[in-house]
């Protein structure tokens, strides 16, 4: 009902949190469920993984993250079928009790509960239900119980039990059970450090929000972030004029995986406000939100992120062995930003000195196009992928790193040896290296970019449309 009612974001939600195109791994969809308002607990979750992956017929599939996965069609299929069958006929005993008294009961359980957000333990929620209706049956106690909306760590929503019987919404319930019910906890509060310090602000948000727009897309066309942000009962999915806090708004954008971490969903929310000062309730608008996810899809920022990917693969070409280097043996698909940087500076080595062009302000850069979660962790596999030129092995080994890997150049739109005929004749299979000494040999300047000089030619605030207008482009080269 959750994802497939009026308004949802589909069954396509779930696949931001899966490493898969084709199914869902039992860790995955845990961490889904800690973070989308299914109204499903953790245990509950593990037990319709099991029963719909041992009901349906188990075929292979290609690419999939694991043999233990969840197909998602199998997944789609089962859930269309209980969303169509509604409350299940076992449920009808139910009818015998005596609703107005149960109404009132929980009303009282919700407007008294310590929690903000009106969630109660099982064990409170069994008493509650026992007081207001003695001669309930174990069997009838335990249908009240599954029908009754869950958080990820098993404390009951008691509002939504009316809601699902056909009950009158208690009064307590959009201010108690409402919004603070819905969105995950946020993480522990840590020291604000600014994203990419070195690169302009303007430059950040682009990149942050070209991320979000590339994670929905990678979802598929049907997910859009306004049906995504309904989920969470912000707002509604058509009121694009609705205010939401600017701590629930950050929250939800670092958690949704969305490709960007805490840190930056709070320079993205900050950016929309126009205004770096912190205290107070700070209220953003939902319609600038969605116009500047709109705007990273826009000729001018697309050209300024795919400019940044072009140069960072230039300067990564031919030194995926360095940064894989710095990998160490119990990594697995997240590295640590601390770890990243070092990877990069290893990588970014010209026979163990560090080049002119390798400096903080490159690292900060390159960090922007690598996807991270809430944390701030890093995805380096995609990144050493898309950027360096290498496929990883799924096994790391200590000191046998490079015999676990393979290592193969592949042509992609992005690689040194397709672009080389559609851009600067200097492109080619030559290294980093390699290049400095031939242009130091006939006196050129220098033709491969530095990272650097990839930057937000004008400050968005001064646009009127994208994040920049100017007479000219400042060209790299």
């Amino acid at each position: 009902q959750r994802l497939l009612g009026r308004g949802g974001p589909g069954m396509h939600a779930l696949r931001l949190f899966a490493a898969g195109a084709e199914g869902i791994l039992l860790e995955e969809l845990l961490d889904a469920v800690s973070v989308l308002p299914l109204g499903l607990s953790r245990a509950e979750a593990q037990s319709v993984f099991a029963h719909v992956r041992v009901g349906g017929p188990h075929r292979p599939m290609a690419g999939a993250p694991s043999r233990d996965a969840l197909p998602f069609d199998q997944l789609v299929a089962a859930a269309e079928a209980a969303n169509a069958a509604g409350v299940p006929a076992e449920a009808a005993s139910l009818e015998r009790i005596n609703f107005p008294r149960l109404t009132a009961a929980l009303q009282q359980l919700s407007s008294g509960s310590s929690d903000k957000a009106g969630r109660t333990s099982p064990q409170q929620f069994r008493v509650t239900l026992m007081r207001a209706e003695p001669y309930l049956t174990h069997s009838q106690l335990e249908w009240l119980l599954m029908l009754t909306d869950k958080d990820g760590e098993g404390h009951l929503l008691p509002w939504s039990l009316l809601t699902r019987l056909g009950g009158a919404l208690p009064a307590a319930a959009p201010a108690g059970g409402g919004v603070a019910a819905l969105v995950p906890n946020r993480l522990a509060a840590a020291p604000r450090v600014p994203v990419a310090r070195n690169a302009p602000r303007s430059l950040v948000v682009t990149a942050a929000l070209a991320r979000v727009r590339e994670r929905l897309l990678s979802v598929g066309p049907q997910l859009d972030l306004g049906r995504l942000l309904c989920l969470f009962g912000v707002a509604p999915a058509a009121d694009a004029d609705a205010p939401v806090s600017r701590e629930v708004l950050v929250t939800l954008m670092s958690q949704l995986r969305l490709g960007i971490s805490i840190a930056e969903a709070h320079e993205l929310v900050e950016y929309l406000v126009g205004s770096r000062v912190g205290g107070g309730e700070v209220m953003v608008q939902l319609a600038g939100l969605y116009a500047a996810v709109r705007r990273a899809g826009e000729p001018e920022a697309e050209s300024l992120i795919g400019q940044l990917r072009d140069v960072a693969t230039q300067r990564l070409h031919g030194r995926g062995a360095a940064f894989l280097a710095g990998v160490c043996a119990e990594s697995g698909d997240w590295l640590p930003e601390a770890d990243f940087r070092r990877c990069l500076a290893a990588a970014l080595l010209d026979d163990g000195q560090a080049s002119p062009g390798s400096t903080e302000d490159e690292e900060d850069r390159l960090l922007l196009l690598a996807e991270k979660n809430a944390a701030g962790d890093v995805r380096w596999k995609p990144f050493a992928r898309t950027f360096a030129n290498v496929e990883v092995g799924d096994k790391l080994i200590g000191d046998n790193l490079a015999s676990e890997m393979e290592y193969h150049q592949y042509r992609s739109p992005v690689s040194p040896k397709v672009a080389a005929h559609a851009r600067e004749p200097f492109a080619s299979q030559q290294s980093w290296r390699s290049m400095k000494t031939a242009q130091a040999a006939t006196g050129s300047k220098a033709a491969v970019a530095s990272l650097s000089e990839v930057r937000e030619p004008l400050s968005p605030k001064s646009a009127s449309r994208g994040f920049c207008r100017c007479g000219r482009r400042r060209r790299v080269g």
